[in-house]
């Protein structure tokens, strides 16, 4: 019963048992008697110190809210922050891509499923979602940073230009903006502007 399970889980909480806690909430989360509201609770309270080396609990309370509750975007969602800490992009990309799938409103997962695609380096995969992305972050320097990058690394380094300038343009943050004018030099050197590559790395330097 996931309401007793659910009450367990507190009082055992109240008496500081935390095995005994945890044991009776993952039944929660197992649960369709429990509300998707509850759920979101419970897993908010274990998730609140995520670091790069997410707990087995994290992780099992995670998977149970996803095979519970498989239309919410929140278990899909959590997964990938969780595989992203852990270095595993690809299958961090999958479970961002599901999350956003159900709800792609979701603006802050666009950005981490888009850092998540560099360090994959699927570059391709980031310019089909240019036209979305644009739209979406008009004026967000590392969105347009980071599709100027999948330009550069794709071998069309015309194409990169413009979204770097838009990158440096929309930034106050000096180290930002000594990687995008090294991005932009590294364009420019890649269609044989001597002159504009220096320019560049020289503005990135002052930096």
């Amino acid at each position: 019963n996931g309401a007793v399970q659910l009450m367990l889980g507190n009082y055992y909480a109240a008496q500081g048992d935390s095995k005994a806690a945890y044991d009776a909430q993952l039944a929660a989360m197992r649960s369709q008697d429990v509300s998707l509201e509850q759920k979101l609770s419970i897993l908010r309270s274990y998730m609140v110190n995520l670091n790069n080396q997410p707990t087995t609990q994290q992780i099992e309370l995670t998977q149970a809210l996803m095979d519970a509750n498989p239309d919410a975007m929140e278990g899909w969602a959590t997964m990938a922050s969780i595989q992203f800490r852990q270095q595993k992009y690809d299958e961090a990309i999958v479970n961002f891509e599901k999350a956003l799938e159900i709800d792609p409103a979701q603006y802050a997962l666009w950005q981490d499923y888009l850092v998540c695609l560099a360090r994959a380096k699927r570059y391709t995969k980031i310019i089909e979602l240019e036209k979305d992305i644009t739209e979406i972050f008009p004026t967000n320097s590392m969105v347009n940073h980071t599709l100027g990058s999948a330009y550069l690394n794709t071998g069309k380094p015309a194409q990169s230009i413009k979204y770097f300038e838009k990158a440096v343009k929309y930034t106050y943050d000096k180290t930002e903006q000594a990687h995008i004018y090294n991005a932009m030099s590294e364009a420019y050197e890649a269609m044989g502007d001597a002159e504009k590559a220096a320019e560049y790395r020289k503005k990135a330097n002052k930096k």
